[in-house]
């Protein structure tokens, strides 16, 4: 699942405890799924049960999920902000040590 692949990523920058959102489809039904990744626990939890079913062949149903995904993009806001702050930590953190240089080419003049 992607979203899982996400969510390991984004521990790996450090932010963990903020869900993330998937879509979960079949033809043309689908339905939102949630998880995050506990720090308290050290895993993860996927929220794939009573979700709200949405059948885009229906108006009014496409309407619903279009309001979902608008408070989704907004939720997305939060996460950007929170990449912007790890990515600026990162970058400042890289300035300060020296990496080694892994290619092909390389190791053997380390070596």
């Amino acid at each position: 699942m992607y979203t899982v692949s996400a969510l390991y990523f984004l521990r790996s920058l450090g932010i963990v405890d903020f869900p993330l959102f998937g879509l979960v489809t079949s033809g043309s039904e689908g339905a939102v799924s949630m998880a995050w990744y506990s720090s308290k626990q050290q895993k993860i939890f996927l929220m794939e049960r009573n979700l709200q079913l949405y059948d885009i062949s229906d108006p009014l149903q496409v309407y619903e999920f279009s309001v979902v995904l608008l408070r989704i993009a907004e939720h997305g806001q939060k996460l950007k902000v929170k990449l912007q702050e790890m990515l600026s930590k990162i970058d400042e953190r890289s300035k300060i040590k020296t990496f080694k240089h892994w290619s092909n080419l390389a190791q053997p003049k380390e070596l």
